[in-house]
């Protein structure tokens, strides 16, 4: 888990390079407005700074998704995927679907009208590139790949090695995904984009275009 002080850092460090001054200026707030989080909601000033985040439990949500994270790289990445998945309407499910030491998903969505569900690959890196192929030759981000995580975020959760589980919750994406009615996107915090993605199991993003849509 990381310290307040470490959020403080990053809200330090985090990168406005080629941002106009309004977003760099966002940029650089995100990470030291989360780690103000550690404060009881006590002014208007601090009221206000929660509402730029959807609220006090999105805030929550974020700030907790922040400490679940190893560095200050995957910090940054997961900052700025919630941003952006914010301006598509969703907002964060305040629940970890980790197990075994980081493996699973990186952050499930909901969407504040429809009430569908997103699944969020919330990268520091520069662009789809950074989407690694498992083992079993599933890629990030693919829909086999979200199975096979839910699956075992399940399977780990019901032997009793996943601390405050969801099974109930992992079990609805699980089906969501199988069904085509979860989505499935990919941000990247040093690229400064967001992806829609629709693939099964590995894929050439050159080759097939269709499998990411940039949005914009």
């Amino acid at each position: 888990m990381l310290s307040e002080g470490f959020l403080n850092v990053a809200a330090a460090v985090v990168g406005t390079k080629g941002l106009g001054e309004a977003k760099a200026v966002g940029e650089t707030a995100a990470l030291g407005e989360v780690a103000g989080a550690t404060k009881a909601l006590g002014t208007a000033e601090e009221a206000a700074l929660a509402t730029r985040y959807g609220g006090e439990a999105q805030r929550a949500a974020l700030l907790n998704a922040v400490e679940s994270t190893g560095s200050l790289s995957e910090a940054k990445g997961v900052v700025y995927g919630f941003r952006r998945m914010q301006e598509l309407g969703y907002e964060l499910v305040d629940q970890s679907f980790q197990y075994g030491g980081g493996k699973g998903i990186d952050l499930a969505f909901q969407s504040s009208g429809s009430g569908a569900y997103a699944i969020l690959e919330a990268k520091n890196g520069a662009g789809l590139g950074s989407l690694a192929t498992d083992v079993n030759g599933l890629r990030q981000g693919g829909s086999l790949y979200n199975e096979s995580r839910l699956q075992q975020y399940i399977d780990a959760a019901n032997l009793g090695k996943v601390e405050s589980a969801n099974v109930g919750l992992a079990q609805d994406l699980l089906q969501g995904v199988k069904s085509g009615e979860v989505g499935s996107f990919a941000s990247f915090y040093r690229g400064r984009s967001l992806y829609e993605l629709n693939f099964t199991d590995t894929v050439n993003f050159r080759l097939q275009p269709g499998a990411a849509k940039l949005i914009p």
